[in-house]
């Protein structure tokens, strides 16, 4: 086209805004599938649209992730942790931010299991430190395990749950 004139004479130009525009839909009302609000979303992303807010979204996820298989690590430490009579619950989603591993019921102590594979890049190093930084500061006493110490040292896992229990004035991370 030689001008803007001579292309919106063409007729190509979708007309109008909004309801005025012949592809426009109105938007639907969807539930969020964390808090059971309801929201508005265009249709097209009806399906693809399940939460109210990105922080529903990560809560979410981290709901979901929590439902998934146990890893051999945290098979191998809840066993441990039952044989040893230690209340706890397991995959606990902590201030709405992150998800732990084993928070002891009765006790303000957090037990996380790190695997190589997911706990050893820098990134995740830096999460990990992060997350320890936010507990401490919340009041827990985190216990850091490599998969190492889960698989072959557990005695000694257990002895230093036991008196992080027995010692609650110790340092508040502790990593293995």
């Amino acid at each position: 086209y030689c001008s803007k004139a001579c292309f919106h004479a063409s007729g190509k130009l979708t007309p109008g805004r909004g309801s005025e525009n012949p592809h426009w839909k109105p938007k639907i009302t969807v539930v969020c599938a964390y808090c059971g609000k309801e929201f508005e979303t265009y249709p097209s992303r009806n399906g693809r649209r399940k939460y109210c807010c990105q922080a529903h979204r990560m809560l979410g996820n981290l709901k979901r992730f929590a439902l998934g298989e146990r890893t051999n690590l945290e098979v191998a430490m809840s066993t441990a942790l039952r044989q040893n009579r230690i209340a706890f619950d397991e995959q606990v989603v902590m201030f709405d931010k992150f998800m732990v591993d084993f928070k002891l019921s009765e006790y303000p102590i957090i037990v996380q299991c790190d695997g190589v594979y997911w706990h050893n890049s820098p990134q995740a190093k830096r999460r990990d430190k992060g997350q320890d930084a936010y507990l401490v500061k919340a009041g827990y006493i985190v216990l850091r395990f490599t998969d190492n110490q889960v698989l072959h040292q557990m005695p000694s896992c257990i002895k230093a749950i036991k008196k992080a229990i027995n010692n609650p004035n110790q340092p508040r991370l502790i990593q293995g």
